[in-house]
Formats: C-alpha cells, sequence, structure tokens
C-alpha cells in the first residue's frame, strides 16, 4: 500500500472513531438529563404524598409512595447507564479500546433505547473490529518477512 493512501486511510478512521465517540457522549448526557427528570418527577411524587396526607384523605396514599419509589429506581437506573455511556466514550477514543467502548455503548443504548448511543457503538464496532483485523493482518506480514529472511539465509 502507498505510504500516501495509507496515511488517508489512519485519517479516514480517527474521524470516524471520533463521530461514534461523540455520538456515545450526546447519548450519555441526554440520558443523564433524563434521569435527572425522572428524580424531579419522584421527588414530586413524595411530596405529593406527604402533602396529601394532610390536606387530603381522598387520595390514595400508598400508590403515590410506591410510584415515587419506582421512579427512585429508574432515576438511579438510568443514572449509572448515563455514567457508563461516557465512560464508552472514553473507551472510544483510545484507539485500543474503540471495540470494548463500542460495545459498552451498544449495551447501554438498548438498555435505556437511546439511538444515539446505540449508532456510536455501531460505529465503535465496527472501527474497532477493522483496526483489530488491520493489526492482525500487519502483524501476519511481519511474521511472514520473518519467516521468508530465515529460510533466504538458510539457503
Amino acid at each position: 500500500m502507498d505510504a500516501k493512501v495509507y496515511k488517508f486511510y489512519i485519517f479516514h478512521y480517527i474521524m470516524e472513531s471520533k463521530i461514534g465517540s461523540i455520538l456515545t457522549l450526546i447519548g450519555g448526557i441526554l440520558t443523564l438529563i433524563g434521569s435527572v427528570v425522572f428524580l424531579i418527577i419522584a421527588l414530586l411524587f413524595f411530596n405529593f404524598y406527604f402533602l396529601a396526607d394532610k390536606v387530603a384523605r381522598e387520595i390514595p396514599e400508598i400508590p403515590m409512595a410506591f410510584l415515587g419509589t419506582i421512579l427512585i429506581i429508574v432515576f438511579m437506573f438510568v443514572f449509572i447507564m448515563g455514567f457508563l455511556k461516557i465512560y464508552a466514550f472514553n473507551l472510544m477514543r483510545r484507539p485500543e479500546s474503540t471495540l470494548r467502548g463500542g460495545i459498552i455503548a451498544v449495551i447501554a443504548g438498548i438498555l435505556v433505547s437511546d439511538i444515539f448511543s446505540l449508532v456510536g457503538g455501531i460505529f465503535g464496532i465496527v472501527q474497532g473490529s477493522e483496526k483489530a483485523n488491520t493489526r492482525n493482518i500487519e502483524k501476519r506480514k511481519t511474521k511472514e518477512k520473518k519467516i521468508q529472511k530465515k529460510r533466504r539465509m538458510k539457503r
């Protein structure tokens, strides 16, 4: 492969991997914002539960507290997924861990139904797989050159 073409090939790789990591970061930030919205709604349900005791007895109290508890659990899950996506973003920025970050982003994107992280993770997986394949091809070529060199020396 020509050196000029090879440099363009590497530059092309870096650009695609960057796009995947940025999409994953956008998904992570949106997930964190969504988790804060869940927290606010849960706190409103808890606040309404405690006010309902003092203001009006006709509002069922137990379902409000139960719904608030469920929303707090959802908040914690979505919050953890948001930080997991940001961790995947950091992994995808490094060439040696792009594949791992892509896998984490796809799993987190599926669990939270986030299209940004899902697409970014797919970009990362594709990039990581291609990078691993080119590294393996380069290793094989160097091994073949060494073997050919040893054969020439034996002759």
